[in-house]
């Protein structure tokens, strides 16, 4: 809450709220129509995964929208996750497989976000380095670059070794022993449909506020948030997410408060989702 605090501050208060009003509402809306498909997909994803536990389309659904409630009030959204495991062991007794799925269905998500993200750069090569001279950041050398990728590179080698990352590994490779290749290359494909849906939600989100924005600048930035969102470090990556996406906006050429707005705009979806979530689970006699 301090690190969205910090970034409504650093907006300007009155200037944000002018720039709230002057944003476009037809494109606001027009978002709730790919975040609805953005639900609607992620079920389809744990119906994949989930498939020796039989759930239907409807449970998916519902699992999803209980699974956005909890994750908005645990760091990293990690309740979410919990949820599932909670779920599919209530189902079928025994915590490694289902955990195992849900790391699978988090780890190919995630891959399908910076997949296309990837693609971005290829495609446009520049595009990221003329952003970041235009809003004054300087162009960042190799040297950076290659000492950055190498710490990262260092941190996930360090992760994956300790007890734990081995654990997951272990986890992760039984839970795609349980997946028929075919259902796996489907969950990839839905997943990359899902992350390709979630770069127009945002391009939508931010064309509410800033009218030159080019949609496949939205491939990166929806990668960063996305990254920002699951680290552990606040409740449901509240103010973590907001940050990085308006960094991300900013980068690629959206003024600063519209930038904000636009995540705002965001994190007000995701609450609704989240009180769908609850008035899913207050509906529920079992739960």
């Amino acid at each position: 809450m301090a690190l969205l605090g910090l970034l409504l501050f650093l907006a300007d208060p009155s200037r944000l709220l002018a720039t709230l009003k002057r944003g476009d509402p037809a494109f606001a809306a027009a978002a709730a129509l790919p975040f609805a498909a953005l639900l609607l997909l992620e079920a389809l994803r744990i119906a994949q995964v989930f498939e020796p536990y039989g759930l239907g389309g409807w449970t998916a659904l519902r699992v999803t929208l209980t699974s956005a409630f909890f994750g908005s009030f645990t760091p990293g959204t990690l309740g979410g996750e919990a949820y599932k495991v909670y779920f599919a062991q209530r189902r079928v007794p025994g915590l490694a497989r289902p955990i195992a799925l849900t790391v699978l269905l988090r780890l190919t998500g995630m891959g399908a976000t910076f997949a296309l993200a990837l693609v971005y750069f290829a495609v446009y090569p520049a595009r990221i380095f003329d952003a970041w001279e235009q809003v004054h950041w300087g162009r960042p050398g190799r040297g950076v670059i290659a000492a950055a990728a190498l710490l990262l590179v260092a941190l996930l080698g360090i992760a994956l070794a300790s007890r734990r990352g081995r654990e997951l590994v272990a986890e992760a490779g039984q839970g795609l022993r349980e997946i028929r290749p075919s259902r796996l290359a489907g969950l990839f494909l839905v997943s990359l449909l899902n992350s390709a849906t979630r770069i127009v939600y945002l391009y939508l989100l931010a064309r509410t506020f800033a009218p030159g924005v080019f949609l496949p600048d939205l491939a990166p930035v929806a990668a960063a948030s996305t990254l920002a969102g699951v680290l552990p470090v606040t409740l449901g990556g509240l103010g973590m997410q907001e940050g990085v996406l308006a960094a991300g906006l900013v980068l690629m050429g959206v003024p600063y408060p519209e930038a904000v707005a636009a995540s705002l705009v965001n994190r007000g979806f995701l609450w609704a989702a989240a009180a769908a979530g609850w008035m899913t689970l207050a509906a529920s006699r079992t739960e």
